[in-house]
């Protein structure tokens, strides 16, 4: 089913709002900063993120409460809401509370806040508790706070796919639309995992940049995680127009292959599965390899998964014309919200009818094949994203087309 997006919200890295994650991606500006490790040791991680929690008084006094991972996903939610008019659901006539859903997810929870109140009982003062101490390992939290804020009472789901949340939330929300459980979705992640904690938990399974990111050349130096929000609103298009909402663009295919034989290990023949994949959602869009003018790969710094992508992108389409790009190394790789991430960035590239320039490297030998290092002016009417799961072979991509397609 053809989605509408009629709203974005984002806030990573000391950015908030799609509109300063454009102005970033244009200047090449980079939310990266290199993190210092006790033993000496040093990796890329984004700055915090600076929410202004005066802009979202519906909150109130429960912030005080809120881990980071739950205040970025309420407050990029709110944001989102406000970018689709239905903020004050009050306010408006075409959509009631029962309409509208929340599908969202995490990978972490609120790890950061129930740590601290673990470490209490640990250090003997138990009595310091908090009551949200049980909360903090609800993947759930978020979709509940969000669906409070707003008063809405549709179908709420909270994901809980790793770095695939974004594409699977998107599903999901396609099928309750399509059912006619919901008329409208707020579809997004967000974490605020500790980054010792992270690249201690995962030091033998990912590489993380210690120098910068370079997701692509033959320097490829892992990833450099980022903590913060993302989410995106869809909605029926017959709902769009008769409320009056303002397509951005839309969504005309997503699917998901499993491509891996085990759970939590990378299979690196998966080319074969990418090229099924992308030939499945061009016929699903109704449109041709040709009429693909945007690639957005994953970019996790993983030599396989960089390998599989460019095999098929460069197999399948007809032509190089300087089709891939991605905002990582300005943006960090947000995990649960890496797909949404590129979600907006694709958004924001079909309003604005520009590519910003690449702010690392290409590929070697498939140089023609990335875009350039200036931000271009040019006509995009369709963009493939591809995402490959952090800790396993699973595939997923989607197609993102102009609104008036």
């Amino acid at each position: 089913m053809r989605l509408h997006v009629t709203g974005l919200g984002y806030s990573s890295g000391g950015t908030s709002g799609a509109d300063s994650l454009w102005d970033g991606l244009i200047a090449k500006s980079s939310s990266l900063r290199h993190h210092s490790r006790p033993s000496g040791k040093r990796f890329l991680s984004s700055v915090p993120a600076r929410v202004p929690l005066d802009r979202y008084p519906e909150l109130g006094r429960r912030t005080r409460y809120m881990d980071d991972q739950i205040i970025y996903a309420t407050t990029t939610a709110l944001d989102c809401a406000e970018a689709m008019s239905i903020r004050r659901l009050s306010s408006q006539n075409h959509l009631d509370p029962s309409d509208i859903g929340v599908i969202m997810g995490t990978a972490f929870a609120q790890i950061g806040f129930g740590i601290k109140q673990v470490m209490k009982v640990v250090e003997g003062r138990p009595k310091r508790i908090s009551p949200r101490t049980g909360m903090a390992f609800y993947f759930g939290s978020s979709v509940g706070e969000i669906s409070c804020a707003l008063g809405t009472r549709g179908e709420n789901c909270a994901v809980t796919t790793g770095s695939c949340i974004g594409s699977d939330a998107l599903d999901l929300a396609s099928q309750t639309i399509e059912g006619g459980r919901n008329r409208a979705v707020l579809v997004g992640a967000a974490e605020a995992v500790p980054l010792d904690l992270l690249v201690d938990y995962c030091a033998d399974s990912l590489t993380f940049c210690d120098t910068e990111y370079e997701p692509f050349s033959a320097r490829r130096t892992g990833f450099a995680p980022s903590n913060g929000g993302a989410v995106i609103g869809v909605e029926d298009p017959r709902v769009a127009v008769e409320r009056g909402a303002t397509p951005l663009a839309s969504v005309t295919a997503i699917g998901t292959l499993n491509a891996g034989r085990a759970l939590f290990s990378r299979d690196a023949r998966i080319d074969a599965e990418y090229r099924r994949l992308i030939t499945g959602l061009v016929d699903r869009a109704r449109i041709g390899l040709s009429d693909i003018d945007l690639v957005i790969p994953t970019a996790d710094g993983d030599p396989s998964t960089t390998d599989s992508e460019l095999a098929a992108v460069t197999g399948l389409l007809p032509t190089a014309r300087g089709l891939i790009y991605t905002p990582n190394p300005i943006t960090g790789y947000g995990i649960s919200f890496s797909i949404i991430t590129n979600i907006i960035t694709a958004v924001l590239c079909l309003r604005h009818q520009q590519v910003p320039g690449l702010a690392c490297s290409a590929a070697e030998n498939h140089e023609e094949w990335f875009v350039g290092d200036d931000t271009e002016d040019r006509t995009i009417r369709n963009v493939l994203i591809l995402h490959r799961s952090l800790f396993g072979s699973r595939i997923s991509g989607l197609v993102l087309s102009a609104a008036d397609g």
